[in-house]
């Protein structure tokens, strides 16, 4: 069998499994395992079993993870993230939507300074989502604003 016609295989059995209502990891996790097993043989998608959960954890960006979120914690409990919400409220109260600009404007410092958008979605959702609700926001626009605004800013950063 070709590869394509392998890849095709392989994207209609993970549909069919996630259909079925298999967990999205253990259905790409078969699809990758039998996929790597019938292009490079048995031996290969064994070795994916053997070497992938190792690969995934043992990167040094998952390490600052933690501390990014005590960092969060930290500014959530002194009020530095509270005087930068409210801050961005005054300037943005007055229009329709003002809380919610607020809160991605919030979102963005907040980004801008820990540079992590785990960190950004902690504190901010700490902090905003208790004084949307107190003005009657719909939790579904609430968390979401919360969710769009730290990635927004961090996936606009530059890399160096």
């Amino acid at each position: 069998m070709t590869p394509e016609w392998i890849g095709l295989l392989g994207f209609l059995a993970l549909l069919a499994l996630l259909f079925l209502r298999v967990p999205v990891a253990v259905s790409m996790g078969v699809v990758g395992v039998v996929g790597m097993a019938s292009l490079l043989g048995p031996g290969a998608g064994l070795n994916l079993l053997r070497t992938a959960p190792w690969t995934s954890v043992a990167s040094y960006d998952y390490a600052v993870i933690p501390l990014f979120m005590l960092m969060g914690n930290l500014c959530s409990h002194s009020g530095i993230s509270e005087d930068l919400f409210r801050m961005l409220h005054r300037w943005t109260g007055h229009f329709r939507g003002g809380l919610a600009l607020a809160t991605v404007g919030a979102c963005a410092g907040f980004a801008a300074l820990s540079g992590t958008t785990l960190a950004t979605a902690v504190t901010m959702g700490a902090v905003a989502l208790p004084e949307m609700k107190k003005l009657k926001y719909d939790p579904a626009l609430s968390t979401g604003v919360v969710a769009a605004g730290g990635p927004l800013v961090c996936s606009s950063r530059r890399r160096r």
